[in-house]
């Protein structure tokens, strides 16, 4: 039964606070997975409450006959206007979840799933492990890799998080707290009383009733079709192989749909998923939340049990099929009690021909249909930022097999600068094909442009390096401002480099290469060099050229060739050795020279002519030997001394030329 009319059965209770307020009326919206508000109206003796400090205090209005009623934070309080003796004072009640909407945050999450974020986040906010509870169906699913929040609020951030998984979150109320309940089934749904239908007449019900239900059906989504790419995930047919080649390759492909007509479809490219059983799940999980409203009940009742979140039966309508259980998904709260005011005080309100008691407005979906949160506002889109290369100390290069690293955004506060900063984050490159290509690894400590596929912070990509203080470009700018510069850096711990540098300043104009240790050129087929003026060439230590048939080289004028010690040649048949005027082989004060006109001749300290056969001496004119007064026709010269030869090859080893010139 209804309380009598000059009782007041509407009272706010505040957390180890003594008042003596009195409800005058409230009213308020809740629904799942949304917050709720309700507004309250007070009256009291006391025209000076200390107003900041009943703020952020737990609260508990009850409206039920059995001290049913909503718990929540006290998050606005003012005071109104006053009469005689008592003045008026509104505030709000909303659920502490709420206070997630006034933090903006910045933060990477890695290898956590869902409710471990969730977690993480509500206990940042005081919300403490007895005050809330998942109840997670089991399901494939897997860590987030890589999750991230930016530009939004806390509450924002959840929920997308829960929209992307399903899960739908409600409150449960009692006089001591709001339990906040997550879940992604239908198990987890407390069960009301039976509700009586009794279709309004303007009179009053004996009890608390529904006096007003109707159902309307809506054109919904039918199918849902979703796409993802995954690098690991090769085409298994080659082009070569002769089999029709997927469009897309490397893409996972998820579909689910309705009995419903006409198919009506919900395509979308990422899906976010990176195997075929999570996007088969996230596909059904959208096609519920298209189809949770498709059969949507409405109505009113005056129960004061009905909360968002609970299931409710509803009997004695005319309509059997709707004698059935309902999941309150929506529930619209209003009460008055005037008795309390004992004197006029001044008022706004407009109350619609409702003066006393409490009633509600409420919206239900069967019991067996999944609810599943509506899209909220998209995260924000980036398109691009900087970021710092990071690794294990001690390294200096930090990269998977598919040539990704990882990184650490300038906002990132948690971030340690290592290799557990980021997720694998891959590099684009100029050319990347079937073991062919061009890579470039950027190494720690760089600073990197990072642009994000669709725009989505969590699919960062390195597009390029800039250089800053700490990392300068190779040359001073812009004193060298004409070079192309390509070098790179001895690692680990090197101080050396290997570099190609293109000068283009005019009349200085230079293609230098330097490299640090080992030059290996293989050329398949032929090679050209042209050479318009000079050409030095200068080996260290030991050269070998190796030619499979013929060799031939061209001199247009002299050609000199110094050796510091000793010369060999080896020719496996014949040695010819040819010259126009003269032939002269000198050693020290040893001669031999031959002449074009025939004359041949040989001068030395001594001679000494041995064989272990026969020899001849045939002229054809007179043998004449040692006549008195003789002499050579010819003598020794400097070339033949070892010291100017020795003088001679060292002055033809210059230093190797340096990056810097």
């Amino acid at each position: 039964m209804f309380a009598p009319a000059d009782t007041a059965h509407f009272v706010l209770s505040i957390l180890a606070v003594r008042h003596d307020f009195k409800v005058l009326a409230f009213k308020g919206h809740e629904a799942i997975s949304e917050l709720y508000a309700i507004h309250v109206e007070l009256v009291s003796d006391n025209p000076n409450v200390d107003l900041e400090s009943l703020l952020n205090r737990p609260a508990f209005l009850q409206f039920g006959l059995k001290g049913e009623g909503i718990h929540g934070l006290i998050d606005d309080i003012e005071v109104g206007d006053s009469g005689k003796r008592m003045t008026r004072y509104h505030l709000i009640l909303r659920p502490h979840l709420y206070q997630l909407q006034h933090r903006h945050n910045q933060r990477v999450y890695q290898n956590l799933t869902v409710p471990q974020i969730i977690a993480k986040v509500l206990k940042e906010h005081g919300i403490l492990a007895d005050q809330y509870r998942f109840n997670i169906a089991p399901k494939p699913s897997v860590p987030r890799v890589y999750c991230v929040q930016y530009g939004e609020t806390d509450f924002q951030f959840l929920q997308r998080l829960c929209f992307e998984d399903g899960i739908h979150w409600h409150h449960e109320h009692s006089l001591d707290q709001h339990l906040l309940v997550f879940s992604d089934n239908q198990t987890d749904y407390p069960i009301l009383a039976t509700a009586r239908y009794q279709q309004g007449s303007g009179l009053a019900a004996e009890d608390p009733v529904v006096s007003h239900f109707a159902v309307r059906f809506s054109t919904r989504t039918s199918q849902v079709v979703r796409r993802d790419y995954n690098l690991k995930k090769p085409d298994p047919r080659s082009a070569s192989s002769g089999a029709k080649l997927d469009p897309v390759p490397s893409t996972l492909h998820s579909a689910v749909r309705s009995e419903a007509t006409p198919v009506l479809e919900d395509y979308r490219y990422p899906g976010r998923y990176s195997t075929g059983a999570v996007g088969k799940q996230l596909s059904q999980i959208a096609l519920e939340g298209h189809r949770a409203d498709y059969q949507l009940a409405k109505g009113q009742s005056d129960l004061s049990t009905f909360r968002c979140g609970h299931l409710v039966t509803l009997s004695e309508h005319p309509r059997g099929e709707y004698n059935q259980m309902w999941l309150l998904v929506s529930v619209e709260h209003k009460g008055r009690q005037p008795q309390v005011l004992e004197e006029s005080v001044t008022s706004d309100d407009r109350h619609d021909g409702f003066t006393q008691g409490y009633r509600n407005r409420f919206s239900a979906i069967p019991w067996d249909t999944f609810f599943r949160p509506q899209e909220p506002a998209p995260k924000p889109r980036l398109s691009s930022q900087t970021a710092l290369v990071t690794g294990p100390a001690g390294e200096e290069i930090w990269c998977d097999e598919h040539s990704r690293i990882k990184i650490q955004f300038h906002w990132d506060r948690e971030g340690e600068r290592n290799e557990f900063s980021s997720c694998w984050v891959r590099v684009a490159t100029s050319w990347a094909g079937e073991g062919f290509g061009h890579v470039i690894i950027p190494r720690i400590g760089m600073e990197v442009l990072v642009s994000f596929i669709g725009g989505d912070p969590e699919q960062p990509l390195v597009t390029g390096c800039v250089p800053n203080q700490h990392t300068p470009v190779p040359y001073p700018l812009p004193a060298n401002k004409t070079r192309s510069v390509f070098k790179t850096r001895s690692s680990l711990g090197g101080n050396g480099s290997n570099e190609l540098r293109i000068e283009d300043r005019a009349g200085q104009e230079q293609i230098y290469i330097h490299a640090q240790r080992d030059q290996d050129c293989t050329v398949r087929n032929n090679e050209s060099h042209w050479v318009g003026v000079n050409r030095v060439h200068s080996v260290g230590q030991d050269e070998t050229i190796s030619v499979g048939q013929n060799s031939l080289r061209t001199v247009k004028v002299d050609d000199t060739l110094q050796v510091g010690a000793t010369k060999k040649d080896s020719i496996g048949t014949q040695y010819l050795i040819e010259a126009g005027e003269k032939i002269r082989l000198v050693c020290g004060q040893s001669v031999i020279e031959m002449l074009a006109t025939g004359e041949i001749n040989l001068y030395g300290s001594a001679f000494n002519f041995s064989v272990t056969g026969d020899a001849q001496i045939n002229t054809g004119g007179q043998l004449d030997m040692n006549m008195p007064g003789g002499a050579a026709a010819t003598g020794p010269e400097a070339d033949g001394v070892k010291g100017s030869i020795e003088a001679g090859v060292e002055a033809s080893f210059s230093p190797p030329p340096t990056a810097a010139s």
